[in-house]
């Protein structure tokens, strides 16, 4: 597949992630506890019971 096609189509979810990475470097650099590794696992248990039943419900409305 052509790079500069992939990349045309896939344009929003890019720049959507480079946003989210830019956020997070700006607060890594802003906040001193903000990249340690107590607080990424901290957000992923947080957001675990968000993304658990989201997970869930996205299979069941796929399926009908």
């Amino acid at each position: 597949m052509n790079v500069k096609r992939f990349l045309a189509e896939r344009k929003s979810a890019i720049g959507v992630y480079a946003v989210c990475l830019a956020i997070f470097l700006i607060l890594m650099a802003l906040v001193p506890n903000f990249g340690t590794i107590e607080n990424v696992l901290n957000v992923i248990k947080q957001s675990a019971y968000i993304a658990i039943p989201a997970v869930g419900l996205t299979m069941v409305m796929i399926q009908g």
